[in-house]
């Protein structure tokens, strides 16, 4: 294990010991999974370039 990485993480995620420091790397990697994973759904939903007139008592820009 690279001691001066693993410092510098510990450091950077505010925690003291290397199994909290490891807890907290693993679950942000699982976070950002899902995150890329649905930002790849968004990204797949059609949008309506056409939108509908504003409607009445609506201020056109």
């Amino acid at each position: 294990m690279d001691t001066e990485l693993l410092a510098a993480a510990k450091g950077i995620l505010g925690v003291r010991t290397t199994k909290d420091a490891i807890n907290q790397a693993l679950g942000d990697i699982v976070k950002r999974q899902v995150q890329l994973e649905a930002l790849a759904t968004l990204s797949g939903i059609g949008v309506d370039v056409d939108p509908q007139p504003a409607g009445p008592g609506t201020i056109d820009a």
